[in-house]
């Protein structure tokens, strides 16, 4: 009888524990300590290394945390201070089809992408939308309105600027400035790299 009691107690948290495994889209790598999740129902998590990361996740962190997450699909998403983004979707062509789903809102943010069998995602941000193909890419926000973006790998193409700015494709090791009423202008990597030690580096940025 206490045998069969203890089976049942037990087994919901299995359950629970799988599904929060199945659902899991990525893990955190490093954090600090004031970053925090927000899910879809509303609750807050406090970030902790290996704590996973789900669709609908807003991420915010703190004056101090820098944080990294590596995803599912070996992807990497590293934050800045300050910084916050929000994870819509998130699936990577295993038994579903491929729909990556970003959106940038302030801060910093560098990412990696992972192995995917499509070739490019649109990250959302203030200023454009902007399509990501295969490559690493950052953002640092400047000013309220001015933000600047670098592209060690791969390309970028800009689009949707509330400006009306449509840009063709910025390849690698490419870097400018992006304002909200869609003026661009080409930068150096110094520039952008000063910028980001305002923002607080996200850990293991080394480019």
């Amino acid at each position: 009888m206490r045998f069969l009691l203890f089976c049942l107690i037990l087994l919901p948290l299995l359950v629970n524990a799988q599904l929060r495994r199945a659902d899991s889209i990525g893990n955190v790598i490093t954090t600090r300590n004031d970053a925090v999740f927000s899910g879809v129902d509303g609750m807050l998590r406090i970030a902790q290394r290996r704590g996973e990361v789900h669709v609908g996740d807003v991420i915010a962190t703190g004056p101090t945390t820098p944080m990294q997450m590596r995803m599912v699909d070996s992807g990497n998403i590293r934050l800045a201070c300050s910084s916050e983004m929000v994870i819509h979707e998130y699936s990577t062509g295993a038994d579903q089809p491929v729909n990556i789903a970003m959106e940038y809102r302030h801060g910093g943010l560098l990412l990696v992408s992972g192995r995917s069998e499509r070739e490019s995602f649109t990250l959302n941000t203030p200023f454009a939308d902007v399509d990501i193909r295969n490559g690493v890419f950052e953002i640092e926000q400047e000013t309220t309105a001015s933000y600047l973006l670098g592209v060690y790998q791969g390309s970028i193409r800009i689009f949707n600027n509330p400006g009306g700015l449509q840009v063709g494709d910025i390849n690698a090791e490419s870097f400018v400035r992006i304002t909200l009423n869609g003026t661009i202008e080409t930068i150096d990597r110094n520039t952008l790299q000063a910028q980001r030690d305002r923002n607080c580096a996200p850990l293991g940025v080394n480019q």
